[in-house]
């Protein structure tokens, strides 16, 4: 198919059929950034599992052990469904943000959206979300945890972090195009992030008038409403907030994007 090049700007709808009809380069670089990642590695992908792992025994050691944090259910599993769901907001955030100058080459030398490279980073982030999800019900067996049939929802919760964490790094990536000093800010940013997540805490530790600001995070939202299917911890309304900003993140996002993507050639 012949496109036609003009000097006026694609619409969002024609930009977003565009990156729709470019979907399969979004799963050929995210098995490209797998295979070197885990590439002349004896166990592959299961190195994925080591950070969960590590996050689970030291979470449980020092909160739980320590500092006597509990939770109505067992609190490995507690920090587990937390951790899993703010390393998707990590990953996506640490790998898509600098995507663009780190593969300048690629850029520069093909003609595609450029928004397919930092999308392709969220492929990565669900896939390996997914082996560690695996370990997460292992666990739920070993410790004879009652699930209902509503966990088969549980792909619904990772949508606000998804989103949100797509549209943020989105923005920022359009920014550090020309301010390459803000690469610096993520991972201070991502650190520090995890504090402002009830992740190895429960809502409850926070003063009752900060509930709300927890809440409108969208990593919240997807740690309750995931907490929420699969141990029926009651849903606060204000996760309805951390969805809607988790949605306009993720349009503002791609606007923004959209906006900077024919100078980013000449500032790579």
């Amino acid at each position: 198919m012949t496109k036609l090049i003009t000097a006026q700007s694609d619409s969002l709808k024609s930009y977003i059929n565009q990156i729709w009809s470019y979907r399969y380069m979004i799963i050929v670089l995210a098995k490209r950034d797998l295979k070197i990642k885990y590439a002349q590695t004896f166990v592959g992908l299961a190195w994925t599992l080591l950070q969960p792992i590590t996050a689970a025994l030291v979470f449980t050691l020092f909160f739980h052990l320590v500092l006597k944090i509990s939770a109505p259910y067992p609190y490995v599993l507690f920090v587990l469904s937390g951790y899993l769901n703010w390393n998707i907001f990590s990953y996506i955030f640490n790998q898509a943000t600098p995507g663009l100058i780190n593969q300048s080459d690629l850029v520069k030398k093909i003609h595609f959206p450029k928004i397919i490279i930092p999308l392709s980073k969220s492929i990565i982030a669900l896939v390996e979300f997914i082996i560690s999800f695996g370990f997460f019900l292992v666990l739920l067996m070993l410790l004879n945890v009652k699930i209902s049939i509503g966990v088969l929802l549980f792909p619904l919760a990772l949508v606000p972090v998804t989103l949100f964490a797509i549209g943020a790094s989105l923005m920022l990536s359009a920014l550090t195009i020309k301010k390459r000093d803000l690469l610096h800010i993520v991972p201070f940013f991502i650190n520090f992030s995890i504090w402002f997540t009830p992740v190895f805490y429960p809502v409850n530790l926070v003063p009752d008038q900060y509930h709300s600001l927890l809440y409108i995070n969208p990593i919240t939202s997807s740690i309750h409403l995931f907490r929420n299917l699969f141990f029926q911890e009651q849903l606060n309304p204000f996760f309805w907030v951390g969805l809607t900003i988790a949605i306009v993140i993720f349009t503002a996002g791609i606007i923004i994007f959209k906006s900077i993507e024919e100078k980013i050639n000449d500032n790579l």
